[in-house]
């Protein structure tokens, strides 16, 4: 009672009703009375109609309900608003259930409502469809795991889309798999709520295919869905179970099953402390020691529910399929080592594998499943059980950073120690060696020693790789005897060595030519008591030649008898001897060698390596067949299978041949296991070290840049190979691998080394490359200042090209080569050279430069600048204004890589004048004036301070003078030439001319001077003149010494000078003078310039004229006394300005 009010007569109560439902008494009471009165009431909701729309199948049979719910429960149908609703369906209250039915009539939309006879104002309304079927669909998972179980909707849809409730009363409906074929089996559940038929779908068998559902009426064509197609796929499973991993080793998890082939696997791990795991390869490396688990998942794309264990990403509109399996991984340190070995007895001429076995010591809990290679457990303090883990080479051999296994035999010549490629050239050090092949050779013993090391010890507990960082040794101690033979008679006997089960084809060189016959001589079993005339137990023969091994070991003979048609008979017994199988190995043919003396330290990735499995008895000696139809043949698995991946296993009498496709750089471990027979199951290790064999492992290089692709590697018999690149990114010259980058992508280079019959690969190295867009283009340092000095001289301005690879995660340290020729110039052709003068409205800078792309041996790329014409005036001029001048180069790349995208890249070229010598033609130099210091070289300063200056000839030296400054940065600096001939041979007359070269090392100029050597008179009384600088004591003496014979001379030619002297002087002073009357004997008289009588008319019996003139001194000079007389009669010289008919020496 929330309020009360009193009138006058009577008393009332208002009541407020909550939000819950149910039964309410009300009780009223009078004062000082006992009188009382109840009043029961029930609170409802108002009521709704359930459900709000309902669509009927267009069928007179088809019927369909509407739920009341809330109200008092007693309702009325509301007055219909419409004539024509009773033409869509007709409506009815059913009282007993308070339910609408509702019966379809026809094609159409109706409204129904109801009225609560018990509560005022408060109706429901609800709309009825009737509509025709128009679409079938099937609903159903797209994957489907084999084995399990998940549901499939069939729903009828009307042309709008909306759901028609499925009535099996009317309809016959169906669904199933599109063809018999067993993959999947449908049974039908229940129509649901929302009308939908429900089945469940098992996936029977792996396969692809499709479900269709169909509905028929018995008044309509039968209606058939879209197909759904479903993949029935195997389970996801992970292997292997369980690990044990020394720290550093990696191992990659395998998946097997699962959904294909667009599924994307993620592996992760519980722990990544312990280990990290790819999440897209599943490689997992061990970290610290401690124990983990990896979990894979497998992301589909589709948005519906796969299997019950599948959850869904909407957003990714991917289903998540969770994997059962559990990798549990171990990792340990190593406590202790031990060698593996088959047997210990070898017969000379064998050989058997070797591996190490390491031990370790890890907790072992109740939960985890036993491995196989875990058995020794013990009870440590009686509280914690321990097991003893066996470290196979799986768990060290790729170890990183790597163990160290150094192996000796005590004896090389009884045994020696080698590696499973030792035949291609491939020596594999002593980094994680855990597998080698011990060869039997001479008889005698020989003790096999390995010792195991960390290559990096660490002092963390939890990383060290061997127990406490202790280096561990273990030995073996091996016996090789020589195999029986006989010496009297000197026959070899023909043996044949089967295994247990095995079969064996005799043949003989007289097949099909003669009739066989074949039959048991002898026998012997060793395992067995069995006495049988077909070879007691140990082996029997067919009578086409065919020995089958029986399962006893033991000897028997075989009589092979040829009868040919003239009655000649021949036999030849073979001796079959039937042992069990002790191990098995694997050998490498031998399909490549090396060039020069180098050897290989791994395998080339891109080598195909046969691997020719054989099997041996507990002597070493290999079988000839074994029994290969074991239910469980030859596996092989790697821990790396991104690296090493064995294509095809085939097997042929006592071998089997398995091929290894060697992808990837890094360290692989195969395991192979046999199951020989019910009870024996063999293992072999053979561990790949392999690594790119083509230089330079590049992963990363940008458009247009240039390598040289080499290998050491060729073909078993030295063959040579070919490059070629699968895609267009790079143009490769097929002879030399040299490759330039056209465009972006990623591609391989392979060297193609020989092909088989059908055409496939034997050995292809090959190396990956990423070409990636120019990120950079830059214009390095000049070469060179450049000059107008000579026409066609050219500098070279290299290109740089930087790659955008950093964001790539890859190396983009390029090792540039700079071959001879390119395999294409189709990217050079895109790149642009321009010159530039920063005053380009004046002058014309492409008159004088011009710069182009081009490609050059030892320097690659670069715009070479070059002169088209020299010693321009006005660049001249410039020059003197402005010293410091430059010129701007620029490079524009229009093919980067990326589309409509171009770079360029500017840098100064400093500009140095031209210099020039004041006087090219000839340069003479003589006996009498053999020094010539008025030639001179003019130009820039920085060019003249690096000028040299050289002679082609001894007769000749030239020097560089000092520089004398000039106006605008030009300078002189003068050049001195200086004939040093001993001889100036013959009597007058001009000697071979001399070159001499100035070079301008800054300009890049050769200026040539001719140098003429002329000798005047006979040569005998010449006194060349030297310059003052040279007539040092020490010069002196050296011309003293190497020039003795010309001193001579010259004292001889004193002598004759002094006698001439006194000659002269008796003839002036003497008696004779005074008879002599002939005028201007003597050249320097005063009538030697005007003669009084020709020398025609002189009398030639005295050498002295009566006529003599003014004597000796005829009042000249002493100095120009001249010893030659004008006479012709005594030989006089030439006029001044002419010696020998020709114009005498210029003077420059």
């Amino acid at each position: 009672m929330k309020g009360y009010h009193r009138f006058p007569y009577a008393d009332y109560g208002l009541l407020l009703s909550g939000s819950h439902e149910g039964e309410l008494s009300v009780t009223v009471s009078l004062k000082s009375s006992s009188i009382t009165a109840t009043l029961k009431l029930r609170l409802v909701e108002h009521a709704s109609i359930v459900p709000q729309q309902l669509v009927l199948y267009n069928h007179p049979s088809s019927t369909g309900y509407f739920t009341i719910s809330g109200g008092s429960g007693y309702f009325t149908l509301l007055t219909q608003s419409k004539a024509s609703d009773d033409q869509v369906a007709t409506v009815s209250h059913v009282t007993a259930n308070n339910s609408i039915l509702v019966m379809a009539v026809d094609d159409g939309s109706r409204n129904i409502g109801i009225s609560d006879l018990c509560l005022a104002n408060s109706t429901a309304r609800a709309s009825v469809r009737v509509a025709s079927v128009d679409t079938l669909t099937v609903l159903a998972a797209q994957l489907i795991e084999q084995g399990s179980t998940v549901q499939a909707l069939l729903q009828l849809r009307d042309a709008e889309g909306l759901l028609i409730p499925i009535q099996p009363s009317v309809m016959r409906f169906t669904l199933a798999a599109s063809q018999d074929e067993g993959i999947l089996a449908t049974e039908f559940v229940m129509i649901n709520a929302a009308g939908e038929a429900v089945y469940e779908v098992t996936g029977r068998r792996l396969g692809d295919t499709t479900l269709i559902g169909s509905v028929a009426v018995t008044t309509e064509p039968r209606l058939t869905s879209q197909p759904c197609p479903v993949q029935v796929f195997a389970p996801l499973k992970l292997l292997p179970r369980h690990l044990t991993l020394v720290v550093g080793t990696v191992y990659q998890v395998t998946a097997t099953g699962g959904p294909y082939p667009d599924a994307r696997l993620e592996f992760y791990t519980s722990n990544k402390t312990v280990c990290d795991v790819s999440s897209v390869s599943g490689v997992v490396t061990a970290a610290v020691i401690g124990t983990t688990t990896v979990r894979a998942r497998a992301y589909v794309k589709t948005t519906l529910q796969t299997t019950p264990a599948a959850s869904t990403d909407e957003s990714l509109h991917r289903a998540i399929l969770e994997c059962q399996d559990v990798v549990i991984i171990d990792v340990v340190a190593m406590a202790s080592i031990e060698l593996e070995a088959p047997t210990i007895h070898l017969e000379s001429g064998t050989s058997m594998p070797l591996h190490v076995i390491g031990r370790s010591i890890i907790a072992a809990t109740g939960d985890d499943e036993d491995d196989d290679d875990s058995e020794e457990h013990h009870q440590l303090n009686n509280s914690v059980k321990f097991s003893a883990s066996k470290l196979t080479p799986v768990s060290y051999a790729t170890a990183d950073p790597p163990l160290l296994f150094e192996w000796s035999s005590s004896d090389k010549r009884v045994a020696a120690l080698t590696n499973v490629f030792h035949e291609n050239g491939i020596l594999v050090g002593s980094n994680n060696n855990g597998v080698v092949r011990l060869l039997a050779h001479e008889p005698g013993h020989s003790t096999i020693t390995v010792t195991v090391s960390p290559s990096r010890p660490t002092e963390a507990d939890s990383t060290q790789q061997l127990l406490h960082n202790k280096i561990y040794t273990a030995k073996l101690r091996v016996k090789v005897f020589e195999s029986l033979s006989l010496l009297a008679p000197n026959t070899a006997v023909a043996t044949v060595l089967l295994a247990p089960g095995a079969l064996y084809q005799l043949s003989t060189n007289r097949d099909g030519r003669s009739k066989m016959s074949y039959n048991i001589g002898s026998w012997c079993a060793s395992n067995s008591s069995t006495n049988s005339s077909s070879g007691g137990g140990v082996v029997a023969v067919s009578k086409s030649g065919v020995l089958t091994a029986t399962a006893h070991t033991g000897d028997a003979t075989v009589l092979v008898t040829a009868t040919d048609a003239a009655g000649v008979t021949q036999r030849v017994a073979i001796l079959v001897q039937v042992r069990d199988v002790r191990y098995m190995q694997a050998s490498v043919t031998r399909v490549l060698s090396v060039t020069g003396d180098s050897n290989l330290d791994s395998v080339p990735v891109g080598a195909t390596l046969p691997l020719i499995i054989t099997y041996h008895d507990n002597t070493g000696r290999t079988f000839d067949a074994v029994n290969n139809t074991s239910s469980t043949p030859l596996s092989v698995n790697a821990n790396r299978r991104d690296h090493v991946r064995c294509e095809s296993v085939s097997s042929s009498g006592g071998a089997s041949v398995v091929i290894a496709n060697v992808r990837a750089p890094g360290q692989t471990v195969l395991e192979l296991q046999h199951a020989v027979s019910s009870t024996v199951t063999l293992k072999h290790y053979l561990r790949i070290p392999s690594r790119s064999a083509v230089l330079p492992v590049q992963a990363c290089i940008s458009v247009g840049q240039t390598l040289c692709y080499s290998t050491a590697i060729r073909g078993a018999k030295s063959e040579d190979g070919y490059w070629f690149s699968d895609g267009p990114q790079l143009a490769v010259d097929k002879n030399s691998g040299v490759a330039t980058a056209l465009s972006t992508g990623r591609t391989t280079v392979t060297y193609v080394i020989e092909a088989d019959a059908a055409g496939a690969a034997v050995l292809a190295p090959y190396v990956d490359v990423t070409v990636q867009p120019i990120e950079q283009v830059l214009l390095m340092g000049p070469n060179a200042a450049l000059s107008d000095g000579e026409v066609g001289d050219v500098i070279h301005v290299p290109i740089a090209l930087i790659a955008a690879c950093d964001d790539a995660g890859q190396d983009s340290a390029v090792a540039t080569c700079y071959p001879p020729a390119l395999p294409s110039r189709v990217w050079l052709s895109s790149v642009k050279c321009d010159i530039s003068l920063d005053d380009a409205t004046k002058y014309n800078i492409n008159e004088v430069f011009v710069a182009e792309p081009v490609y050059t041996r030892n320097l690659g790329y670069s715009c070479a600048v070059r002169v088209l014409a020299q010693q321009v005036a006005w660049l001249g001029r410039l020059y003197q204004q402005q010293p410091s001048l430059s010129l701007t180069l620029r490079v524009t790349v229009a093919n980067t890589g990326i589309p409509s995208l171009s770079k360029w890249s500017e840098v100064r070229l400093p500009f140095v004048a031209s210099v020039h010598v004041n006087n090219t033609a000839e340069v003479v130099v003589s006996n009498i004036d053999p020094v010539e210091e008025r030639l001179a070289v003019f130009g820039p300063v920085t060019a003249l301070q690096q000028l040299l200056i050289s002679s082609n000839s001894s007769s000749v030296e030239a020097s560089l003078g000092s520089i004398s400054a000039t106006d605008g940065g030009m300078a002189e600096r003068g050049v001195q030439v200086l004939g040093v001939r001993d001889a100036w041979g013959g009597e007058g007359g001009t000697n071979t001319p001399a070159l001499i070269t100035i070079t301008s090392q800054l300009t890049r100029q050769t200026i040539p001077v001719v140098v003429s050597l002329q000798q005047i008179g006979d040569g005998s009384c010449a006194s060349p003149k030297r310059p003052a600088e040279t007539l040092g004591l020490v010069q002196l003496g050296l011309a003293l010494l190497y020039h003795y014979h010309t001193h001579i001379f010259t004292v001889l030619c004193v002598v004759l000078t002094a006698a001439s002297l006194a000659v002269g002087y008796q003839a002036l002073f003497g008696p004779g003078y005074r008879q002599s009357q002939q005028a201007g004997v003597f050249a320097a008289s005063p009538a030697a310039a005007t003669p009084t009588s020709s020398p025609a008319a002189a009398t030639p019996a005295s050498p002295l004229s009566p006529n003599t003139g003014a004597g000796v001194l005829g009042g000249g000079n002493l100095n120009n006394i001249s010893l030659w007389s004008i006479d012709s009669v005594y030989g006089a010289p030439h006029s001044p300005t002419t010696q020998g008919g020709r114009p005498s020496p210029r003077r420059l």
